[in-house]
């Protein structure tokens, strides 16, 4: 999916790129409501951009969904957060020690979702992580789709009990796990998934880049085949 990302200062930009549909704005600020500039903001899988000067890091072309948002500055803790953006934009995100604001967006630093790493590996840049903007939200999301392009490294293969996922480099089918649950059945045929309900979806070619838990299912072979995890709504509530 083509999406430039602005790195411009957004006080730099003409008043009619901020009326722009799709213009995603976060603005990071300290806890007395100073600007932080030269905070790093992470947004789905594959936008990144630091603040300016006024704390603020634009980023152009977002589709309307749900995407995993965090925001790291030094050796602060991160802020983990997923937003849902309705409509075709603009939208604004305002992250501080004080809270947020904006048109939904939670926190969740304490759920499922960050504690199974999926934040740090956003950060790092590991795997090939799908968003609201790659996956088809207009119909049901079908995890054989995946096999059928968006992900250069997957093609689907049959097998006794149905389609699965496999790596288009050797025959051997991808682990499939649910919120970090293994699932049999998804990893031995491919079914929907309601898409309302989908926030990411991780593939991983490098098992090392995973939690030992998340590398492999019911076959002797699954841990060197590399793993999709698909994140839901569930994944979001807070374990404690």
């Amino acid at each position: 999916m083509p999406r430039s990302l602005l790195l411009a200062a957004l006080g730099l930009l003409a008043p009619a790129a901020l009326a722009q549909d799709g213009l995603l704005t976060v603005t990071v600020a300290a806890p007395d409501g100073a600007p932080v500039p030269g905070a790093t903001v992470f947004v789905g899988g594959g936008l990144e951009a630091p603040t300016g000067p006024d704390g603020r890091a634009p980023f152009d072309g977002v589709e309307p969904g749900r995407y995993p948002v965090q925001v790291r500055h030094g050796d602060r803790p991160p802020r983990l957060l997923v937003a849902s953006l309705d409509g075709p934009g603009p939208w604004a995100l305002e992250v501080g020690d004080g809270g947020l604001e904006a048109g939904d967006a939670r926190d969740v630093s304490g759920s499922r979702f960050a504690a199974d790493g999926f934040f740090d590996r956003q950060a790092a840049g590991l795997g090939t992580i799908l968003d609201a903007g790659d996956l088809d939200l207009g119909g049901a999301v079908h995890l054989a789709d995946l096999g059928r392009g968006p992900v250069p490294s997957l093609r689907l293969r049959d097998s006794p009990y149905g389609e699965v996922l496999a790596s288009r480099r050797v025959w051997c089918r991808k682990s499939v796990f649910v919120d970090g649950d293994y699932s049999h059945a998804l990893t031995t045929d491919i079914r929907s998934v309601r898409p309302e309900h989908v926030v990411a979806v991780e593939v991983h070619e490098r098992v090392g880049e995973l939690p030992r838990r998340l590398q492999g299912g019911d076959y002797p072979w699954a841990a060197t085949c590399g793993s999709v995890l698909v994140w839901t709504a569930a994944s979001l509530a807070d374990l404690s």
